[in-house]
């Protein structure tokens, strides 16, 4: 089966190697954080591609300090390609050439510069790691001299060393005939260091001029006057202006591909404050995490000139944010939601507007598995929803029964109370389900007008089972109120088919859109409740009567609607009916499922029983003698996840861990266990 792009071949790769070099060419410094996030950060990039141009005649080529290539893509220096193919970078400088582009070779190339330029016409560049004796330097610049490349490229961002944990778990050493061909003939030692991860020429104090300041830049020039100087390893907007200061040619944006120094930004989030700094007065290029044509065309995007590939590995942190929201919400927000909030306000009646009004109305009833007329969203957060249902439905000593099985069902008591509601409370014990026959026997007891139950409870973890409960609510003559908050958009509503009379829910969970919106609904029973009421709802805020004017046909204004958060609303929708909402569903069991099993690896438990267990939401109990809040902080502060801490009842003994709409991933388990098991100590 032939090989389609280069996550294919480092696949192939990984089966031909022995493990020990895999490692080592793959593998990053400390935990591979940056070297995770060089990838991940493409993955976080959208396009917004525009039609109706004419793209008849496609030309890919382009020119880098005055020389001409086929695309916009280089070769960039690693060491020691002979550990892949016997012919090492004489191989990897014939291909480059007959791509139409150019390549590196370096310092720790097993083949000189005046070896490649015998094999190849093509325009290459050497990089020099700088060492502490110059005449070292002059030496291997000399060799490049002498093969004609076309430019020097300086690296400056390893004046050390990374521990690099890959190289020393697996003992690894370069084979002592793979030696570096610039340093042939220097008194340096190349000999395998075995446990040191490398060999001697990456080691000790003759091999970095760590004392090198900007100053010294005008030492390479002199050495190398010919040629252009290219700094590699600028990843600042300060460092990428004094580079223009002194003179520098060229600019790359390079961590190392995340192998020395773990924790930094990805390169392509540095490339934006970098090209702004340099402003078009030097080339600007990047290296690290590029994969496919797409990434090429995103960094192109974000103003930069050329690109090298060089390394980076698949995980999923984030490209601007610095947390990893996987506690109770609110959830991660989609990048396209985020672009939709950021245009532009227009007026409340703005007829555009209206349009998007009556698409947010339709995508909602499609969320919601309803045909319910009175369908929109309520202008504040989930609570907004929970107090404007009860405000239009509880008159003055009606009888309500709320189910209380977690922190949710408290505030439903506490709101049903205010408005005047005769409440009596069902309880049953945090973490477990509500048995429909224990709800049958409390109407029988003493009938009530509405009954009141969050189906996913927040707190606790908990899924109940709304199809059920909803038949004996109904059989006994009330009303049936739903809670969605941590439910839709995650786990199946199904309104119509449960008979659920009223519910709502939030923006900033399952949907993955910013908090601030409450998705509501009213069913016919509901709405007759409301229009038979003795007195006005006492809330001119939440009164449903005038909010529903708006929403309707006559726009009639009550207040000035958040216009940009329908906006991210309306997108954050249209995302749900594009991916499919059956599919949407089965996605977030599909990794709630592969969670659950990672957890159950590393010998954690979950506090509710599979059967009621929520997909959105899990509740892991905290081992004993484990300080759950020093471990939220480690994974905060360290990792820069989220997870959440118990409420209530279950406060210091369980974590909340979300896995709620854009943030439900394979990728996001993955992240997410492994930071775990390593701040519990614990390998699974």
């Amino acid at each position: 089966m032939p090989l389609l792009n280069l996550i294919e071949y480092e696949a192939a790769a990984r089966e031909l190697l022995d493990p020990a070099t895999y490692d080592y060419i793959a593998g990053g410094a400390g935990d591979e954080l940056t070297l995770a996030r060089n990838r991940s950060a493409y993955n976080r990039i959208l396009l917004r591609p525009r039609v109706m141009v004419d793209v008849s005649e496609i030309d890919q080529s382009t020119s880098i300090l005055g020389i001409p290539i086929n695309m916009p893509v280089l070769l960039s220096v690693t060491a020691a390609h002979r550990m892949c193919h016997p012919d090492g970078e004489l191989a990897t400088a014939r291909a480059a050439h007959a791509m139409g582009t150019l390549c590196m070779v370096g310092t720790l190339s097993n083949y000189t510069a005046v070896q490649v330029a015998e094999v190849t016409d093509g325009p290459v560049w050497f990089q020099l790691y700088a060492y502490k004796d110059p005449a070292i330097n002059q030496f291997m610049i000399d060799q490049a001299l002498a093969a004609k490349v076309k430019a020097l490229v300086l690296t400056v961002d390893t004046p050390y060393t990374g521990r690099r944990e890959r190289d020393l778990r697996n003992d690894f050493m370069l084979p002592p005939e793979l030696t570096a061909g610039h340093l042939v003939g220097l008194p340096i030692d190349q000999s395998s260091q075995s446990g040191k991860g490398a060999t001697n020429v990456f080691k000790g104090d003759h091999l970095r001029a760590r004392g090198s300041t900007w100053k010294d830049l005008e030492m390479y020039r002199e050495m190398a006057p010919s040629l252009p100087l290219i700094l590699k390893g600028v990843i600042t907007a300060e460092d990428a202006l004094l580079a223009v200061e002194h003179g520098v040619d060229a600019i790359i944006v390079s961590n190392h591909g995340g192998r020395q120094l773990d924790s930094c930004i990805s390169t392509i989030e540095a490339l934006p404050e970098v090209t702004e700094a340099v402003t078009g007065r030097i080339p600007v290029i990047i290296d690290g995490g590029i994969r496919r044509g797409t990434d090429v065309l995103k960094a192109l995007a974000f103003g930069q000139d050329n690109f090298t590939r060089l390394r980076g590995r698949m995980s999923e942190p984030n490209l601007k944010l610095t947390r990893y929201l996987h506690g109770p919400g609110p959830s991660d927000c989609d990048p396209r939601v985020l672009q939709a909030l950021a245009n532009p306000a227009v007026g409340y009646l703005d007829p555009d507007f209206l349009r998007i009004m009556g698409d947010v109305q339709r995508l909602l009833r499609m969320v919601w598995q309803t045909e319910n007329e009175m369908t929109f969203p309520i202008s504040g957060t989930g609570t907004s929803g929970m107090e404007t249902a009860l405000a239009n439905l509880i008159e003055p000593g009606d009888p309500v029964l709320v189910c209380v099985a977690g922190y949710f069902g408290e505030r439903l008591v506490e709101i049903a109370s205010r408005w005047g509601g005769d409440v009596v409370r069902l309880d049953r014990p945090w973490g477990e389900a509500f048995d429909a026959q224990q709800i049958a026997d409390a109407l029988r007891q003493r009938p009530a007008k509405i009954v009141a139950i969050v189906q996913a409870e927040t707190s606790t973890g908990v899924l109940q089972p709304i199809e059920e409960i909803s038949k004996i609510v109904h059989d006994a003559g009330a009303l049936l109120l739903v809670d969605a908050v941590t439910s839709l958009g995650g786990v199946a509503v199904a309104v119509d088919q449960s008979h659920i009379d009223a519910a709502y829910s939030c923006t900033q969970k399952c949907l993955s859109a910013p908090s601030g919106l409450s998705p509501f609904t009213f069913g016919p029973a509901a709405v007759e409740k409301m229009n038979n009421r003795k007195e006005k709802v006492r809330s001119f805020y939440l009164d449903l009567n005038l909010i529903q004017k708006y929403w309707g046909p006559e726009h009639v204004y009550h207040h000035t609607a958040p216009i940009n958060m329908i906006f991210a609303l309306n997108e954050a929708l249209y995302l749900i009916e594009q991916e499919g909402l059956e599919a949407r569903i089965k996605r977030h069991r599909d990794n709630a499922e592969l969670l659950w099993s990672k957890l159950e690896e590393l010998d954690l438990s979950m506090h509710v029983p599979v059967k009621y267990r929520l997909p959105s939401l899990t509740t892991i109990r905290v081992p004993d003698g484990v300080d759950e809040a020093a471990v939220r902080k480690q994974l905060l502060q360290e990792y820069h996840i989220e997870i959440g801490a118990g409420l209530g009842a279950l406060k210091g003994k369980v974590w909340r861990v979300g896995l709620m709409g854009y943030a439900s991933s394979a990728e996001r388990v993955e992240m997410l266990v492994e930071a775990l098991a390593k701040v519990l100590g614990r390998t699974g």
